[in-house]
């Protein structure tokens, strides 16, 4: 999951190189060198909230069957 961020750092350097580049500042185009690291943190917070759910589920599952077992 991690190769996503790499990957976004890539994207975000190249997009900031292009626009570096321009004879002015384009405002309405500045977004594009953050847009791709905002996506992959997004997915790698998603993810750690979902393996961080998974593992409370297990949990409340072991204490279901422990009650069972009594």
């Amino acid at each position: 999951m991690w190769y996503s961020c790499y990957v976004s750092i890539l994207v975000a350097i190249f997009w900031t190189y292009y626009l570096m580049r321009l004879p002015r500042i384009r405002w309405d185009v500045a977004w594009l060198p953050f847009g791709p690291l905002i996506a992959s943190a997004l997915s790698l917070y998603v993810d750690h909230a979902l393996l961080e759910s998974m593992q409370d589920i297990n949990t409340l599952r072991s204490y279901m069957y422990n009650y069972k077992a009594l």
